[in-house]
């Protein structure tokens, strides 16, 4: 895929590929076995600050994926496919957003940096990353647009506040 891309064959859809395969290695991806195992020292599912320090970047930056969404989003021939990639630029946002709010880097040491009464949710935070700024302001007529309110609590926070 990664040569399709270099090559300018069918760029939508190889982009969009890549970018699921790079976020899916990630500790917010579906590949969760791959993130939770004794070799990343992560081997109960919890907060990535629970990964050994050696693989914390590793498994929590999305900066690849989100390249490949980016060039998805420019190869895009209609507004579904770019409402598509520009959500999952705004994923890769989320996740940026979580990874300030963890302590990397101190391994072993309890750190409790956010309290919150209501818990960690969609109604806990602000969400006007750029993905969800660009996905209602230009891609609200889509389909996909709307499949993402029903989908994402976080959207639909967002564009209900």
């Amino acid at each position: 895929m990664k040569g399709y891309v270099e090559q300018n064959k069918d760029v939508y859809n190889n982009s969009l590929l890549l970018g699921n395969a790079y976020y899916n290695l990630t500790f917010y991806g579906n590949a969760r076995l791959f993130s939770v195992s004794g070799l990343t020292g992560e081997v109960i599912p919890g907060l990535p600050e629970n990964i050994v320090c050696f693989a914390q970047t590793m498994l929590t930056n999305c900066g690849t994926a989100k390249k490949y969404y980016q060039k998805a989003v420019l190869a895009a021939q209609n507004d579904e496919q770019r409402a598509k990639a520009t959500y999952m630029i705004a994923k890769c946002e989320r996740n940026e957003f979580y990874n300030k709010h963890y302590t990397f880097g101190k391994c072993g040491e309890y750190t409790e940096y956010i309290y919150n009464p209501d818990g960690f949710n969609a109604k806990s935070f602000s969400y006007a990353w750029d993905g969800f700024k660009e996905l209602k302001e230009k891609y609200a007529h889509t389909q996909y647009y709307k499949d993402v309110i029903e989908e994402c609590e976080y959207f639909e926070f967002y564009i209900n506040n």
